[in-house]
Formats: C-alpha cells, sequence, structure tokens
C-alpha cells in the first residue's frame, strides 16, 4: 500500500467511492490516468488509499491506488 498524503479533492473522491463501495450491487467502472478500464465488482473494499478486488478464495486479483484513477462511472447491476 502507497502511503501518500492525499489532496482535498482525492480525499472528498475517497469518501464518496467508500460508500459505494459497501453497496455489492454496483458495478463500477474506474478509467486510470494512462488510459486502461478497468470493470470492479463483486469482491471489493478501499484498504487505505487502494481499491483491493479480490476472488471467491479472497486472493486478492487487482490493486490500484485511487490517486491513478482519472474517473469512476457506477452502474447498478
Amino acid at each position: 500500500m502507497k502511503n501518500k498524503n492525499l489532496t482535498g479533492s482525492a480525499k472528498k473522491f475517497q469518501k464518496i467511492l467508500k460508500h459505494y463501495m459497501k453497496h455489492k450491487g454496483l458495478q463500477i467502472e474506474v478509467t486510470l490516468k494512462n488510459g486502461e478500464n478497468v470493470t470492479i465488482d463483486g469482491n471489493r473494499k478501499l484498504s487505505g488509499n487502494d481499491i483491493v478486488r479480490t476472488d471467491r478464495w479472497g486472493i486478492e486479483t487487482f490493486r490500484v491506488d485511487i490517486t491513478d484513477i482519472k474517473k469512476a462511472d457506477i452502474y447498478a447491476i
């Protein structure tokens, strides 16, 4: 986990993201600053400044720092 100090807008984004991460019925599609699109659904959690996605056995399959996210779209599934 990276230990970065978040800017004001990143702290606000983290707070909003934490709210939506609790709802398992939502699919979160993030666009990273490098242009990559990633869909985060199912088992996910916010760990410090990172979004962590795990498989059903609890093995980490994806991790991204929230400061690397350009935008996030949230869909009801």
